[in-house]
């Protein structure tokens, strides 16, 4: 494997604090050997520094943990270079509470006037330290890469004295604080500081070292959606929880960029260290891998020797074979196209009002949506606004746009295009249809609510749903579902005694049909992603099961809705579908880690294509497998009598 792929890691880290004692002291190579000998890692990352800002190996320049009795990098590094393995760097960057302490004129400073924990991308914090610091990694421990912790998402609108000058220099007027008219100015401001900070020392550090390989994680996101770069690859850690949702969603955004990337899951669960089940790792990292991207997981290391749960070596060992054993048909790659979802760059920013914030309204609704997507089998990939191009937008029979509160002229005149030249688009949400209600010929209503209710659905099923909606009260439509505004009665925040919320009697478009040129619109006037996401039920299943059902045709379907996430993709000239079981506790916010999942069973898939193919076989193990071909509607039929969790079917031509 070539020294700058990614596939299959190990991380350990602990952030050594003033407290950390004895550090280094028992340090057993022979455990390290065994987690290399057995686990057969393509690269280990291991703590040098953490957000306490002390580092766990001798540093010169910097601030040495207290407890450091011997050098536990050298260690690291001497035994992974016996077995060639590329070892990275964990080091925390903006967030440096040591820095901070020493150097108050580094950090920034925020809203309210008060120096923070963060180290300000103004300041000269990297050219003073973090700099200085990975020389010493590069020369003095010939470390081979980086994966930079707590940057993007510690940053803090920076009121420092160098960022306000800068600032006042540059556009002659005063920062704006939260609230103000140009507040948004100040973030954009800030988030450009924090770039160019990025910038800055990756590009001293390839002076050093070319091929050292550094990130800053979570850049290239749903943090940082930005079409970045001047890293060297793409990487992020999950939350703990539901990791398999969060790898369903955040991998499709890291993937948009077209870039090398890996995601990290947790090998415990959080804040209790409840150790996952094997069976628990591979389903979150099939859906990591399937999608084209590298997996790794998170360990405690032990401040005093190597690992804290040397029990867990042979399970990381068994998830280490399972991902090698796709590699081969599944790393790097490439989307068959389906249907893809735009990523609103513009909409995201409009959302936050901090410098970056994953979990903001936008990406909530845009990941409920997805997953609402996923789940009737739909093989879904994100195109991100700053890469729109009608050459892209016209791969796609079907093409999506969750909720967007912003959207350039450019943006959508492309998506407008694609419906005229025989595309069909699904716009989605509130806020969606009033940036289209003009050019539809559509007469629209809304009011700002702060607790929004609706009913979607007929006379016979009602679905209530808490979230924005517009109402389309005139325009050439088909309708295929109704939304009724709610009737309330008292009030809706409190539970005892219940307000009393009834459907209303006038009925409005909930999901509709508009024919465009040569092609059709959707139009779902309402936010169901959240909900979705947050409040899943089987009506709202069935609700996207309707808009899925509105396409002229399909290209894939089966029969386990919810259960079975597929992704069609194509690698060195050869096609595979991938197939994975989503069954299991991974939702239930009371089960912290799992062992065993059930299989899928009797499990049918039909996909539309023009010609059969000669053969297909199950991977891995090149089992070949009986199909059928229906001539008279162009559609592959697949059955498998199980899939206990991560198939993937070879169709060769």
């Amino acid at each position: 494997m070539s020294k700058k792929e990614r596939f299959f890691g190990l991380h350990f880290d602990y952030h050594a604090n003033k407290e950390t004692k004895n550090i280094g002291k028992n340090f057993d190579a022979s455990i390290l050997r065994s987690i290399i000998e057995k686990v057969k890692p393509d690269f280990i990352q291991c703590d040098t520094k953490g957000h306490p800002g002390l580092t766990s190996y001798r540093t010169e320049v910097g601030y040495n943990a207290p407890g450091l009795v011997k050098d536990l990098l050298k260690e690291w590094r001497e035994v992974t270079s016996l077995y060639h393995i590329p070892l990275y760097s964990h080091y925390s960057g903006l967030w440096d509470m040591k820095a901070s302490s020493a150097h108050p004129e580094w950090a920034i400073i925020n809203d309210k006037g008060e120096k923070t924990d963060r180290m300000s991308p103004f300041g000269g914090y990297e050219k003073e330290l973090m700099i200085p610091e990975f020389q010493e990694l590069i020369e003095k421990y010939h470390m081979d890469g980086a994966w930079v912790d707590g940057e993007c998402w510690a940053l803090l609108a920076d009121y420092s004295d160098k960022a306000t000058s800068l600032y006042k220099s540059k556009y002659h007027k005063n920062p704006a604080k939260p609230g103000d008219k140009d507040y948004k100015d100040y973030l954009k401001f800030t988030r450009e500081g924090f770039l160019n900070y990025v910038k800055t020392y990756i590009e001293a550090v390839h002076k050093m070292k070319p091929d050292f390989m550094i990130t800053s994680n979570w850049m290239n996101t749903a943090w940082v959606p930005d079409d970045i770069f001047f890293t060297d690859y793409i990487s992020g850690d999950l939350s703990p929880t539901n990791s398999v949702d969060s790898a369903r969603f955040d991998g499709r955004i890291m993937a948009m960029a077209g870039r090398m990337w890996d995601i990290m899951s947790w090998g415990i669960n959080f804040p209790v260290h409840h150790v996952k089940g094997v069976i628990q790792l591979e389903q979150e990292a099939a859906c990591v891998i399937s999608l084209g991207g590298g997996f790794q997981i998170y360990n405690l290391q032990d401040p005093t020797n190597v690992c804290l749960n040397p029990g867990s070596i042979d399970s990381w060992a068994e998830v280490s074979k399972f991902c090698h054993d796709r590699k081969e048909y599944c790393y790097g790659g490439e989307f068959i196209p389906d249907m893809g979802i735009l990523y609103s760059v513009d909409s995201y920013y409009d959302a936050i009002d901090v410098p970056y914030f994953r979990d903001c309204s936008y990406n909530k609704e845009l990941y409920g949506t997805m997953l609402g997507l996923l789940d009737q089998g739909t093989s879904l990939n994100v195109v991100s606004e700053q890469k729109l191009s009608y050459e892209i937008l016209k791969k796609y029979p079907r093409f999506a746009l969750s909720d967007s509160t912003l959207l350039s002229k450019r943006t959508l005149d492309l998506l407008l295009r694609y419906a005229k030249e025989g595309g069909e688009l699904l716009l989605m949400g509130a806020h969606t249809t009033r940036l289209f209600a003009d050019t539809l010929g559509l007469k629209v209503s809304y009011k700002e609510e702060k607790h929004p209710i609706c009913f979607i659905g007929d006379e016979k099923v009602s679905l209530e749903v808490r979230d924005d909606f517009t109402l389309i009260e005139k325009g050439k439509l088909g309708e295929i579902a109704y939304l009724y505004p709610a009737d309330v009665a008292g009030d809706v925040e409190c539970t005892n005694p219940p307000p009393t919320i009834l459907r209303g009697e006038v009925r409005y478009p909930g999901l509709a049909s508009l024919d465009y040129g040569k092609g059709k619109i959707l139009l779902v006037p309402l936010n169901v992603g959240h909900s979705y996401l947050n409040e899943k039920t089987y009506e709202l299943e069935n609700f996207f099961s309707g808009i899925c059902l509105s396409f002229s045709e399909r290209m894939i379907t089966h029969n386990h809705h919810g259960e079975l996430e597929v992704v069609y993709r194509k690698k060195d000239g050869k096609t595979y579908l991938h197939l994975i079981n989503l069954l299991g506790p991974h939702r239930v916010p009371t089960v912290s880690s799992f062992d065993r999942i059930p299989s899928l069973m009797d499990v049918n898939v039909s996909i539309r294509m023009d010609e059969a193919p000669k053969h297909l076989y199950l991977e891995p193990g090149h089992e070949e497998i009986e199909f059928a071909y229906d001539n008279e509607c162009g559609r592959l039929l697949i059955h498998l009598d199980e899939i206990p969790l991560y198939d993937i079917v070879e169709l060769e031509f």
